[in-house]
C-alpha cells in the first residue's frame, strides 16, 4: 500500500468500504464515500476525514438473509481514522478513530411499517409511529400492546465533549388499557440507557439533536437548532 499514489489509495479504501457496507446496506439510491487526507498520511493508514452518505436504502444484517428496514438518510463523518495497513483492504477495519459525527439519520414511519408488514413471525404485527417528539411501538397481536418512548441527546458520561442517546418509557397500554407500571419498564431500560456503551465505540460521538414529528424520525447535527440546520 505504501507505494500507491493518493487516488489509488482512496479508490482502494472506497472499494473496501463498499464491500463491507454491502453486508448491511442494500439497494441505495445514493452511496457516496469521501476519503480525505494527505498522501503520506494515507500511505500510513491515517485518514484525516472519512464521510459516508447514504440515501433511500434498506438496512439490516444481510449476511444472514434477513429482511431489512428502509432507511431514508444516513450521513456520518469520522475524523482521524487509522486503519491497519497490514491487513488486506477487503478486510478493512479501524484500528483507531478520534471522533464520529452523525450528520443525519432518518427513518420514515410509513416505509418502516410497510416493511414490517412484509416480515415473518411476530415482526409483521409490529408498527411504529414517529409523532409529537415520541416513538410509539405498537404490537397488533394478542394481547395488543403499545409503548410510547421518548429519546433525548445528552452528555456522554464516559467521554468528555461527547454525546449519547438516552430513552425513557412514557406510556404502556395492554389490550387497550393503560397500565401503571411504566416506572418498572424504565427501571429495566436503565441498563441500556444511555444506548452507546464505552466499549462499543472508542471515538467521541457527536449526535446533534433528535426530531420526531410528522411521521419522520431524524437524528443528527443537521437537525440541531443551535446550528441552524434543517433535515431533508
Amino acid at each position: 500500500m505504501a507505494g500507491l499514489e493518493t487516488e489509488a489509495i482512496r479508490a482502494g479504501v472506497d472499494a473496501a468500504l463498499r464491500t463491507w457496507l454491502a453486508r448491511f446496506v442494500r439497494n441505495p439510491r445514493v452511496l457516496e464515500i469521501d476519503v480525505g487526507g494527505e498522501t503520506e498520511s494515507l500511505r500510513q493508514g491515517r485518514i484525516a476525514e472519512l464521510r459516508i452518505r447514504i440515501l433511500d436504502a434498506e438496512i439490516g444484517d444481510f449476511r444472514r438473509d434477513k429482511p431489512g428496514i428502509p432507511l431514508r438518510a444516513f450521513d456520518v463523518t469520522v475524523n482521524d481514522l487509522v486503519i491497519d495497513v497490514a491487513r488486506p483492504l477487503a478486510s478493512i477495519r479501524p484500528a483507531l478513530m478520534q471522533q464520529l459525527t452523525i450528520g443525519e439519520f432518518a427513518l420514515d414511519e410509513q416505509r418502516v411499517n410497510d416493511a414490517l408488514a412484509q416480515m415473518g413471525g411476530t415482526l409483521n404485527r409490529l408498527r411504529v409511529g414517529f409523532r409529537d417528539d415520541a416513538v410509539r411501538i405498537e404490537y397488533r397481536g394478542r394481547p395488543a400492546a403499545e409503548v410510547l418512548m421518548r429519546l433525548r441527546i445528552g452528555p456522554d458520561p464516559w467521554k468528555m465533549h461527547g454525546d449519547n442517546l438516552w430513552f425513557t418509557n412514557d406510556r404502556i397500554r395492554l389490550a387497550g388499557w393503560r397500565v401503571p407500571f411504566a416506572w418498572l419498564l424504565n427501571l429495566a431500560l436503565s441498563e441500556y440507557s444511555p444506548a452507546i456503551a464505552p466499549d462499543q465505540i472508542d471515538a467521541t460521538i457527536r449526535l446533534g439533536s433528535v426530531q420526531i414529528r410528522d411521521g419522520v424520525f431524524r437524528l443528527g447535527t443537521g437537525t440541531d437548532p443551535a446550528r441552524g440546520g434543517a433535515g431533508r
